[in-house]
């Protein structure tokens, strides 16, 4: 657990106030953690999926082709 200690400056006042706040910072570590091996996993799909489309295809320019009528 972390400690993040928060200064409040207010201006005319030359008191100087503090708070300190703990967060717990494992849970956020975690879900970005998900989200980095989904993100991860996700771009092997993609990769794979690019490489049958060559193989399947033949060349790049029918994957251009087929890539540009399913945008539009």
């Amino acid at each position: 657990m972390k400690t993040i200690e928060i200064i409040e400056e207010r201006i005319g006042d030359y008191e100087e106030t503090r708070e300190t706040v703990s967060y717990d910072l494992s849970n956020s570590r975690l879900g970005i953690g998900v989200i980095m091996a989904m993100a991860g996993l996700v771009g092997i799909w993609g990769v794979t999926c690019i490489i049958n489309g060559l193989a399947t295809a033949g060349n790049v320019t029918e994957i251009s082709r087929g890539l540009i009528t399913a945008v539009t």
